[in-house]
């Protein structure tokens, strides 16, 4: 799960299947105050009016496609892996169309016609790989706009988790945040390190402190 700075959630699968899309009729963007993932048809009779709106403001972030390359390199590991193994005479076919640069769409098909549920194996195989991969640096570039919920462990202690639990109100917010985690982190550094160098001082075991010994 991703999250903005204000603590909205946005639904990974959501945003995988936006940047996953064949669609060249669409185009999807991030709501960066819901954290909703919205599609937009290019040709729609109120397309025009709604795309100068979202390009003109900063609430709506334009979603990447995976590349193509990454798609079919996904696709034919998938098949070499998993599928061929199960469907021999579909996965041949499937190896060709890839060969051929067939329409991905088609290929896909192709799975989908020997079993349905095949589809949904080949989901979680491309979020799990490279497409997934993509996603994910994607995500990482746009922080701390946007980030992984699982990098932060929501603790009392961390500055950026008390926002979230919260709600951040600005961009602002959470940069302020960051950096008071930043220095809190760097003096906890610090303080390890004079720990290292000097144990005998901090040693607690006798009941009384080193540093008095004569």
């Amino acid at each position: 799960m991703f999250v903005l700075s204000n603590g909205n959630r946005i639904d990974e699968w959501d945003l995988f299947r936006a940047m996953m899309s064949d669609k060249v009729s669409s185009c999807f963007y991030i709501d960066l105050e819901k954290g909703e993932v919205c599609e937009l048809e290019k040709n729609g009779s109120e397309a025009p009016t709604k795309l100068k709106i979202i390009q003109k403001s900063a609430r709506y972030l334009p979603i990447p496609r995976v590349r193509l390359d990454t798609k079919y390199k996904e696709l034919d590991s998938f098949n070499k892996t998993m599928f061929m193994y199960e469907h021999p005479d579909a996965g041949k076919k499937l190896e060709r169309a890839i060969k051929r640069r067939t329409d991905f769409a088609e290929c896909l098909k192709i799975v989908e016609f020997v079993d349905k549920y095949e589809i949904d194996g080949w989901n979680q195989w491309s979020i799990d790989g490279g497409p997934g991969d993509e996603m994910h640096e994607w995500v990482e570039d746009l922080s701390p706009r946007i980030f992984m919920e699982d990098d932060w462990d929501l603790d009392d202690d961390c500055e950026l988790c008390k926002l979230i639990k919260n709600g951040a109100h600005s961009v602002g917010d959470f940069h302020e945040a960051a950096a008071k985690e930043k220095r809190k982190k760097a003096a906890k550094l610090a303080t390890d390190d004079k720990l290292k160098k000097y144990p005998e001082k901090n040693d607690t075991s006798t009941g009384w402190n080193n540093s008095d010994r004569k």
